[in-house]
């Protein structure tokens, strides 16, 4: 089962952009037992025009592939950074510029097939959210979009619950002596 917060972003010129926050459920063997596991992806895409109801249509993936759109697993590190910006603690995620530079790197993840890097950055009092990809071949997709303050709240209260949850913490009264 897969649980979605979407964020959309539609324009009239078409050039709008979208996100989705999805909490997937997989099971995890450890030794001889199975354990459901939380896992967490944020993607984001570009409008692609208007369905037939002249509502803003997006190129989310299908089956994970889509070549407009740009999807990142978030993991621990990736989601207490992204707490850190959307509650106004830090400016932007990841580490500062590098000496020389003005651009943050944000998080950046590898593997075979390429990179993904996220940025969410504080500016002139707006949150914007950009994601981008580059393929074995260099090949760049980049998307992003703005929050608006309750939608950075929403997101905030999502991604602390979903650090409970994954962790799988319950508040316990202790009784005697602790």
């Amino acid at each position: 089962m897969s649980r979605e917060y979407r964020i959309y972003k539609p324009n009239k010129k078409g050039a709008g952009a979208a996100s989705k926050f999805q909490c997937k459920t997989k099971t995890k063997k450890i030794g001889d037992k199975e354990y459901p596991e939380l896992i967490l992806f944020v993607e984001t895409a570009p409008q692609t025009g208007t369905d037939d109801n002249d509502n803003a249509s997006f190129a989310w993936a299908q089956q994970g592939k889509s070549p407009s759109s740009v999807t990142m697993k978030l993991g621990m590190p990736d989601i207490g950074e992204m707490l850190l910006t959307l509650t106004g603690k830090t400016k932007f995620v990841g580490p500062p510029p590098k000496a020389g530079r003005t651009v943050e790197s944000g998080l950046f993840h590898q593997n075979k097939n390429g990179n993904t890097s996220l940025r969410l950055k504080w500016s002139d009092g707006t949150l914007f959210l950009n994601l981008s990809s580059q393929d074995k071949n260099k090949n760049v997709t980049k998307v992003g979009h703005s929050l608006t303050p309750g939608e950075a709240a929403v997101l905030a209260v999502l991604l602390e619950e979903f650090v409970v949850k994954y962790h799988d913490w319950k508040l316990e009264i202790l009784k005697g002596n602790v």
